[in-house]
């Protein structure tokens, strides 16, 4: 059978049987000759026969050919590979290599397909066609071709001439081809995964569109136009065939949701709604449907009912494909071999695609921005000139006033939507690149600071360096991330601006560029302005860090803040750095008022002279279409210009984008991440130690360079015993500590011939550090550490680690949570815990820094004892750090001792002994330190004795964040309207507002009077025009919006930075002025933000919000009032307007407030749990656990990016909303205005279009801006929930003592009882004392007996009852900075600034250098140099200490036992007739203690001093002594009274001892 019979056939099958006699005709058509007309092969239709040819060919080509061609390139070239492979060298091993890593990602690939593939099949044939709703509308788009195979086939039985004949049969064979392809691509091994199926359905589509297009262009766009005729006889079946057509072509592109197929088939991920929407779903976001009803049935849309976190947005998708680009130290095989290439540059690479669709979306954007001016202008000449010459009718204008802005909004929507959804992985994967990045640097500050820690190590974690990560990860991420939309303002500013001038000449001719000039001429102004202001910028966000880094030292700080009671000397300090911001502030608004004159004057200015030189000099007629076309042209070319002043504003974000690329490529790394750098080999894999090996701290240090520190370690052979306890001592500054950070490679190792150190990590390490890290967790939790929860072992533990009885203390035993940085606990507790987690481990190795100098005497024993030499401990590897030889000296095989860095001596403990003198003093010094164990087992019992107590089931210190519900809160909105200004401030604005915005509707009205002048019939007439007069009360009318606005927005300006100072000082008061407990309960990070981020939100998104909501507020009933008096019946439409627009925005906030809220809380985990890691980096790395705290941050990643996305889509999901509402309204009211009753000039509906569709837009940009401001007033609500917290009694002017008060010195304690919380347990119960002026009173008793507790009292820092009197004067009626003030007290952990130790013993420069110096001298710190440094007083490190010494933040680099003894010297500067010592010497060793008691004694003479000690040597010379009991006193006389008794307390103490009698001489004086 030829092809014409089997065409013949096939027609005759679709046919009824009656058509016989047209099959005839037809038949004879085809019996006929070959001959085609020529007008057949031009016909459009016949092209898309002929694309139906071209689609066969290149399926063929995709299917057949180009496999067939890869699969025998493939075989030739396998045989090649196989028949040279005997004659490869071994040094072809590279690319042999390379191949094979080709290989496994082929492989990858290609399993990863084969369990997409499994994972449809397992869902049947349904789920092969990716769904019901998939199949529905494939099924639905079949049926449409069928439909249009059988409407074409009669319709080429109907065609008259060879040519319609042949046409119709082309396009019925089209139509037939894409049915096949649709059955194929439904019924041939369906699978959404299959590139045939995606193929076919391409196919299907793009040539169904083809056809459409072509139909519309002969059917549809003649419809429209006065001039064209349809090419096609519209009859009945002409319009079923373009029915059939339209719903086949467009409905389900648009309408057909996505398939879904996992990013990991072998996973349990379930498609999020947005990830199978269709196209139509997409632009108009209406998967976000389902969320916002759901809202808006709740009070609070809880963080669970969230949509789950697409598997494309996750971080560990994102992790695998774009890390290794964008991390230049990243080791895998795919990264790039440029490691120096920018950030920017990767950052480009990774999301190349997402850059290209904005440029084309920014183009469309910008060019749709003229279609409503072009309808308006289109629409207005038709109206002046009635019709003649009008090709378009007059109602596609009308359309195009409405689509052209929503089509326009639908673009800017997608254009968001896909810049946000950059903007969230950016900061997905960037927070993972800079927190992988920190995981391999080496913790140390800058060389150039001069700060270092003991034993020459740089400061530990928690300085300068961890302070920069954070704001990394905080601050520069978000100005990065804050230039997504730079490709927009990139490209619509000077597109804007070319298509404007364009327009503008086309409407005006050449003064247009008259007017462009005239701009030219002035814009200096503007740049000198932005240039000013770009300055200003900068020093403010200098003056803000100043402030934010005062305020986190200062609320880190709070709690020795409050005890010394210079809360409002520190408050003082803090506002005036925030009066030096706030001035910054204001010259800021104030120049932005002018950028915000220039950019508004200006563009007016332009129009004027341009319409001036059109009138006057071009002698044109300003028509209604020319005048309000080109206001419209002429606002979007003002929004240009103003777009090309903010480009300035992405200056900070290259900038920070320059500090992130120099964080990532500068930053030293430890040796391990440096390419070349590998630990050396050890041919003994048990070998723990060092062979002929140096280390530094830094590793290109100048050399002679007497300001670069750089401690370096030299050991020449030091070998540790595998599975024995290890020991190492030596003077402060020798380099113990330092020994471990290089055994755990955290220090640089100088690489020479025969050098090498070795810790093997097969069995696992685990590290102690001194300064003990814990995380914000339960206190099981820290101990396990990722560990699995063993519980015999982990009792077995606690127990040896002598734990059991502190847990017994809490109310929810070991799941309490220890609070931030371990605040709830004590130095002692911390350093157990921190012991147990490197006991718990399994590792094998176990590096112990110093853990015992924070215990006392008896629990080191029991540890030593019970741990040490316990069973977990057997057969591991112990190295110890410690000054306690005697003690600990039993249980160890081997002793190190160092000095300056060296191997001092080494051996057994015996051998080292004998060999070193100082070692054996120091050992009979230690054993007198018995003595306290004796003291407090005589107290309270053995250290294993557990307290029995019901455990609570919830241990939860710090509270779940505040997250308020429903609407910005009513006393909120109070906070800043008092802040802001009184009746005056609000008359003086209000007023300025309405008269800006009146002058600005009269504006618009005066040129629809100058344009009605014009007759567009009677050219003739225009000379009869003032120009002059139209153009002067123009000019009026300009300036004087001008100056209205300028004075409201300067009086505005002055009230916000007013309200910046009101709200931050009545926070700051606030938060100075709140309980410990609270301060206890409240992460320092969330405190700290309320004065960073919300007050920075209150400075300015905030306050602009407000002024926005007011101006546009203001500026709808204007603009309702006027076109109302046009337009009468437009007040009801805009009620219609405002209904519908406060609906759409009630459902929007109820949704968006609560995401807003959870996003907030979802962001401060994670940076909070960053910083924990950062801080205990070390430790980290010691233990391995880099995965572990990897994968915690990429759960907290998680959670905050499910937030952020939906935050996001529910504002598009707003937009489009509104966009859609404008556009109905627009072109609803010029369809009324050019078809409605009534007679109107083009003046007229010209002015009524431009306000009303100004009306229209900007009503629903208001409820917008309105739901931001709500969504904004977040952070008002924030800080207004920190104005109300459990805060001290306020001073009251009768509680200010006198002068001279107190001047004895004597205390009188009545009945005094306290607990930590108003509903807590009594810590202190029935107290009664009283002591005499000047006399000293030593506090003895065990941890939890109260003895830190009455210091709290005496200060009053916890809640208490009863009376203490000093001085006879009862200080619950004295205020509490009077009563702090007057009262010195050294805590045990003391805090100090970041400064100088000038600074910190004298912060308000109160005395002169001689006073500080003494009290340096009495404190001990210049015994202590010369004690410890052969040449000279120096710290660690070789630099003498001195007033201009400088200090890190909390001192972290200088020793615990320096620490103390600044504070000490800080007392002794104070001078104040009450002292109080809490175990301010415990981290000092017993020669500098002795001199410290000395110095106490003198310097303190004639002051009550109250010291809190665990040593009975220190205080059995005071006057008297205070044994305490839990929170009871149990004896209180003279040492020699109490020890007159033979059954006392004291007496069991000192008898229990081992030098009895000598502590007894020392009680009775001699």
């Amino acid at each position: 059978m030829d092809l014409y019979s089997a065409q013949k056939a096939l027609v005759a099958t679709l046919l009824p049987s009656s058509s016989s006699t047209s099959f005839e005709t037809l038949s004879a058509a085809f019996d006929k000759p070959a001959h085609i007309p020529k007008s057949f092969w031009l016909d459009q239709r016949t092209h898309l026969a002929l694309l139906g040819f071209v689609s066969i060919l290149l399926l063929l080509v995709q299917f057949v050919a180009l496999p067939a061609s890869i699969g025998l390139y493939k075989r030739i070239k396998k045989s090649r590979s196989s028949s040279s492979y005997q004659s490869l060298s071994s040094s072809s091993s590279d690319s042999s290599d390379t191949l094979t890593q080709e290989e496994e990602e082929l492989e990858t690939k290609k399993a990863l397909k084969e369990a997409a593939d499994a994972f449809l099949r397992g869902k049947g044939w349904v789920g092969k066609n990716g769904g019901w709703m998939i199949l529905t509308w494939s099924l639905l788009r079949l049926g449409g071709l069928v439909t249009l195979v059988v409407l074409n086939a009669m319709a080429a039985l109907k065609a008259e001439g060879t040519k319609e004949t042949l046409v119709e049969f082309g396009l019925f064979g089209l139509f037939s081809y894409l049915s096949i392809l649709s059955v194929a691509s439904i019924f041939y091994r369906p699978s959404v995964n299959s590139s045939v199926t995606y193929a076919l359905k391409a196919h299907i589509i793009t040539l169904l569109l083809g056809v459409w297009c072509v139909y519309a262009k002969r059917d549809i766009y003649p419809m429209i136009t006065f001039t064209i005729r349809s090419s096609d006889k519209l009859d009945v079946a002409m319009w079923i065939r373009l029915g059939v057509l339209t719903f086949t072509a467009l409905f389900p592109p648009l309408f057909t949701p996505r398939p879904y197929i996992p990013l990991d088939p072998t996973g349990n991920s379930e498609p999020t709604a947005e990830q199978t929407s269709s196209l139509f779903a997409i632009l108009f976001f209406t998967f976000l449907d389902p969320l916002v009803f759901h809202a808006w049935s709740l009070p609070s849309l809880p963080f669970e009912d969230l949509p789950a976190l697409g598997d494309h947005d996750k971080a560990v998708y994102l992790r695998t494909t774009m890390l290794f680009q964008l991390d230049p130290h990243s080791k895998d095989a795919r990264a790039p071999k440029n490691k120096k290439r920018h950030l920017g540059w990767r950052i480009l690479r990774v999301w190349w695609k997402e850059f290209a669709i904005k440029c084309v979306l920014s183009v469309l954007y910008v060019l749709l921005e003229f279609a409503a001016p072009l309808g308006v202008n289109r629409l207005l000449t038709y109206l002046e000139e009635e019709g003649k010459g009008a090709i378009l009718k007059p109602w596609v204008y009308i359309v195009a006033i409405g689509v052209g802005p929503l089509a326009q909004g639908i673009t800017f929507n997608i254009l968001i939507y896909v810049s946000t959804r950059f903007m969230c992985r950016a900061e997905s994967i960037l927070t993972q690149v800079l927190f992988e990045h920190s995981l391999r640097i080496q913790l140390r500050e800058d060389p150039t600071a001069k700060k270092e820690g003991a034993d020459g190590e740089p400061a530990k974690a928690g300085g300068n360096l961890v302070g920069q990560i954070s704001n990394h990860m905080s601050s520069d991420l978000d100005s990065l991330i804050g230039a997504r939309m730079i490709m927009l303002s990139a490209i619509s500013a000077p597109l804007g601006i070319a298509v404007s001038v364009f327009g503008l000449y086309k409407i005006l001719g050449w003064s247009a560029f008259v007017g462009i000039s005239f701009l030219i001429l002035t814009s200096p102004l503007p740049a000198k302005l932005a240039m000013v202001q770009h300055g200003t910028q900068k020093l403010f966000t200098e003056a803000a860090d100043a402030r934010v880094t005062r305020i986190t030292e200062a609320i880190n700080s709070l709690r020795i803040t409050k005890m010394f009671g210079i809360e409002e000397n520190v408050k003082a300090s803090i506002q005036e750095l925030r009066a030096k911001e706030l001035k910054l502030n204001r010259k800021r608004k104030l120049l932005s008022l002018g950028m915000s004159v220039a950019n508004y004057t200006l563009p007016l200015l332009v129009m004027v002279v341009t319409f001036a030189c059109f009138a006057i000099v071009q002698k044109g007629n300003l028509t209604a279409s020319k005048v309000f076309s080109a206001i419209s042209v002429f606002a979007i070319f003002s929004q240009s210009l103003g777009t090309i002043f903010q480009i300035s504003q992405f200056i900070e974000s290259f900038v920070a984008l320059g500090r992130l690329n120099k964080f990532l490529q500068d930053t030293e790394l430890i040796d391990r991440h440096i390419p070349g750098a590998a630990e050396p080999a050890v041919e003994d894999p048990d070998f723990i130690g060092f062979q002929n090996a140096t280390f530094a701290w830094l590793k290109n240090a100048p050399e002679g360079d007497e300001t670069v520190r750089n401690f370096k370690l030299h050991l020449d052979d030091l070998k540790f015993k595998k599975g024995k306890v290890n020991l190492i001592e030596g003077p402060t500054g020798s380099g113990k500590t330092s020994l471990f950070m290089a055994l755990l490679g955290e220090m640089h190792f100088e690489q020479k011939p025969g050098s090498s150190f070795s810790l093997p990590r097969s069995g696992g390490v685990a590290y102690a550090d001194q300064q003990s890290w814990l995380q914000n967790q339960t206190l099981r939790d820290n101990i396990l550490f990722g560990s699995p929860y063993d519980e015999e072992r982990y009792t077995k533990v606690v127990e040896q680690c002598a734990l059991a009885r502190d847990f017994s203390l809490f109310d929810a035993g070991d799941l309490t949570e220890v609070g931030e940085k371990g605040l709830t606990l004590s130095g002692g507790q911390k350093a157990r815990i921190t012991l147990a987690r490197a006991v718990y481990s399994p590792a094998s190795i176990l590096l112990l820094d110093d853990i015992l100098s924070a215990l006392d005497v008896q629990t080191s024993r029991f540890i030593i004892d019970n741990c040490l030499q316990g069973d977990i401990l057997k057969g591991r590897t112990v190295i110890l750090i410690t000054h306690h030889i005697a003690m600990a000296g039993p249980a160890a095989d081997f002793l190190v001792t160092l000095q300056d860095g060296r191997v001092k001596a080494q051996g057994s403990v015996n051998e080292v002994l004998k060999t070193d003198p100082a070692l054996f003093v120091e050992e009979k010094v230690d054993e007198g330190k018995a003595e306290i164990a004796a003291e407090i087992d005589a107290l309270e019992g053995p250290v294993d004795a557990v307290v029995e107590k019901p455990v609570a089931k919830d241990g939860k210190l710090v509270l779940a964040e505040e997250k308020a519900e429903g609407r910005v809160s009513r006393q909120a909105i109070n906070l800043l309207i008092s802040s802001l200004g009184g009746w005056i401030f609000w008359l003086v604005v209000l007023t300025s507002i309405v008269l800006d915005q009146f002058l600005v509707l009269a504006q618009t009205w005066w040129l629809g009077e100058w344009a009605d002048q014009y007759d567009p019939r009677h050219p003739e007439d225009a000379s009869n025009v003032s120009v002059k007069f139209y153009l002067f009360y123009y000019c009026t009318l300009v300036l004087g919006g001008t100056a209205a606005m300028s004075i409201g927005f300067a009086v505005w300006a002055g009230g916000a930075v007013r309200s910046g100072m009101v709200i931050h000082k009545k926070l700051l008061t606030s938060v100075f002025s709140a309980t410990l407990r609270w301060l206890d309960m409240t992460p320092q990070g969330r405190i700290v933000s309320r004065f960073t981020r919300d007050m920075r939100s209150i400075d300015g998104e905030f306050t602009e919000l407000t002024s926005a909501v007011l101006d546009m507020g203001i500026t709808l009933v204007v603009k309702l009032a006027g076109i109302t008096f046009v337009v009468p019946w437009f007040s009801a439409a805009g009620l219609v307007l405002v209904l519908f627009g406060s609906a759409i925005a009630e459902l929007y906030i109820h949704a968006q407030l609560s995401c807003k809220r959870e996003m907030s809380n979802a962001k401060s985990p994670l940076f909070s749990h960053f910083g924990d890691a950062i801080a205990g980096l070390v430790s980290v790395r010691a233990y391995g656990a880099e995965k572990q705290v990897r994968a915690e941050g990429v759960k907290r990643v998680d959670r905050y990016m499910r937030t952020i996305v939906v935050f996001y889509n529910l504002n598009r999901w707003c937009n489009v909303r509104f966009d859609s509402l404008a556009a109905v309204f627009s072109s609803a009211l010029a369809a009324y205005l050019v078809y409605g009753p009534g007679e109107r000039t083009a003046s007229a509906i010209g002015f009524t279009l431009s306000v009303s569709v100004q009306f229209s837009t900007l009503i629903l940009w208001f409820v917008r801006v309105l739901n931001m401001w709500e969504v904004a007033g977040n952070s008002v609500e924030r800080v207004q929930d920190y104005l109300v917290i459990e805060r001290e009694k306020e001073n009251a002017p009768d509680g200010v003592p006198p002068a001279y008060w107190p001047a004895s010195g004597s205390i009188k304690i009545e009945n005094l009882s306290a607990r930590y919380s108003p509903d807590g347990p009594l810590v202190l119960d029935n107290i009664n004392l009283e002591i005499n002026s000047g006399e000293r009173i030593g506090v003895v008793g065990r941890t939890g007996s109260g003895k830190s507790t009455l210091a709290l009292a005496l200060l009053r820092l916890i809640p208490t009852t009863g009376d203490v009197f000093i001085d006879d004067k009862n200080y619950n009626d004295i205020n509490l900075d009077a009563l702090r003030s007057k009262i010195t007290i050294i805590p045990q952990d003391p805090t100090l600034f970041s400064g100088s130790v000038r600074l910190n013993i004298d912060p308000y420069s109160e005395h002169d250098d001689a006073v500080l110096l003494a009290a340096l001298k009495s404190s001990g710190l210049t015994g202590l140099q010369a004690a410890s440094s052969g040449d000279g007083t120096t710290t660690p490190g070789g630099h003498a200490i001195n007033l201009d010494t400088p200090i890190t933040a909390g001192g972290e680099n200088l020793s615990s036992g320096q620490r103390q003894l600044v504070a000490l010297a800080r007392g002794f500067v104070r001078r104040s007739k009450v002292f109080i010592l809490d175990e301010a010497t415990s981290s000092i060793d017993f020669a500098t203690d002795a001199l410290i008691q000395t110095s106490i004694r003198s310097e303190l003479e004639g002051i009550t001093l109250i010291t809190i000690a665990h040593r009975l040597r220190s205080i059995l010379d005071y006057d008297r002594i205070l044994v305490l009991s839990a929170g009871k006193v149990l004896e209180f006389d003279t040492p020699k009274a109490l020890l007159s008794n033979p059954k006392g307390e004291l007496t069991k103490l000192v008898d229990a001892s081992s030098d009895a009698d000598e502590l007894r001489s020392i009680a009775n004086g001699l």
